[in-house]
């Protein structure tokens, strides 16, 4: 990768989803979505779509009977990426592809805006999301435009701009809607991940919260987390939600159990232990956690 190619991710927070990761993003949606018994289109939406790897593992792990209902809605800013994407999502037997050179987060805001529906309108018309929106913290952002995003999405403290993401994605899901999305897991616990937690905890079902801690699955120092949910066909008003979660890191317990090719293998088994992956040790604790609207730590497993 190039010095300039390197500035550019930092600079937009654009961190490309491993090919690895991708798949299992993919397939954990696919776990949870009952596709429509007609042979109505599918509506499939990566607003940060970068060079397409989560578009392509989805249309890859999903059923070939329905595979030709699928309408793909790729999003991203960045020239080069677009550029990819283009070329790789071709020929892959699906209804229709539109991919959009345009700020996904000023769309949205525009047809929020908008007193009659726009062409193409992303509005509450999207059946799955899968999704690595780009991290970028309010001091990289600038005051001015972290603040900016803060009123537009109803955002408080250390604004980021995944979070915006999310609260965007909500508005353009359908009821009972499915969306796997690869963030940060700063909103676990932090004070300012509060509004991400109420947005999750009152129009969304969490099906699977894994924290992927210290993995270092990405270039960047982010500490990554992947969130599968449902959207509600009602916000649900309530204090905490209990979910099924997940959470690997580093440990120096010498013993291990499995010793594993990668990450994505290793939390794909779904138990209490220790693997070895490379040279290193990892922990990998599972159980529910309840993700709670106040500033609490609700990281521990119960």
């Amino acid at each position: 990768m190039t010095k300039e190619s390197l500035a550019r991710r930092k600079k937009t927070g654009s961190h490309y989803t491993p090919a690895r990761l991708a798949q299992f993003v993919a397939t954990k949606i696919l776990e949870n979505y009952q596709p429509p018994d007609s042979d109505s289109t599918i509506r499939i939406l990566d607003p940060a779509c970068g060079d397409g790897e989560l578009l392509l593992a989805l249309v890859d792990n999903w059923p070939q009977e329905t595979r030709s209902c699928l309408s793909l809605i790729g999003i991203d800013l960045d020239r080069i990426a677009f550029q990819n994407v283009r070329h790789r999502v071709r020929n892959l037997g699906v209804s229709s592809i539109d991919l959009r050179r345009e700020d996904f987060l000023d769309r949205v805001l525009t047809e929020l805006e908008s007193t009659q529906p726009l062409p193409g309108s992303l509005l509450e018309s999207v059946d799955v999301i899968i999704a690595n929106p780009p991290y970028v913290r309010t001091q990289v952002l600038g005051a001015k435009k972290a603040k900016k995003l803060a009123s537009d999405f109803n955002l408080s403290g250390r604004v980021d701009l995944y979070q915006a993401f999310l609260v965007a994605m909500k508005h353009c899901l359908k009821t009972t809607g499915i969306l796997g999305v690869i963030t940060s897991n700063r909103f676990i616990a932090t004070k300012s991940g509060s509004r991400v937690r109420e947005l999750l905890a009152n129009d969304f079902e969490i099906l699977d919260l894994y924290d992927l801690g210290d993995t270092k699955l990405f270039e960047a120092a982010v500490l990554p987390a992947v969130i599968v949910a449902r959207r509600r066909q009602a916000p649900l008003f309530r204090t905490t939600q209990s979910s099924k979660f997940l959470k690997i890191y580093e440990t120096l317990e010498q013993t291990f159990s499995d010793e594993v090719e990668n990450v994505c293998t290793a939390i794909t088994k779904r138990d209490d232990r220790v693997v070895r992956i490379g040279r290193d040790n990892f922990r990998v604790t599972v159980g529910t956690v309840d993700v709670p609207l106040s500033g609490k730590d609700p990281s521990s497993p119960s």
